[in-house]
């Protein structure tokens, strides 16, 4: 399990480094919701597994997801300042 998790958690990352170059380039590229969806997928998958997880493991990728949602809504705050 962990590998998947580390799996998503890199396309995450990949995921949210487009996103910021985007922003940064193109800010009504319609590729933006792409990536939008495709992190929210991830965090989906990463929120599924986490559940079934236990112990310390499950404490530290909670943590982790944590993070990464907190990036995440932040990403999208971004846009919406970008836009207005």
């Amino acid at each position: 399990m962990p590998n998947q998790m580390e799996f998503y958690d890199e396309e995450l990352s990949r995921s949210f480094r487009q996103l910021q170059e985007l922003l940064q380039e193109d800010a009504s590229s319609p590729r933006l919701d792409q990536l939008f969806k495709s992190c929210g997928a991830y965090i989906q998958q990463m929120n599924r597994e986490v559940q079934g997880m236990k112990g310390e493991e499950k404490k530290q990728w909670k943590e982790i997801l944590g993070f990464r949602a907190q990036t995440f809504k932040q990403l999208q705050a971004a846009v919406h300042e970008v836009e207005f």
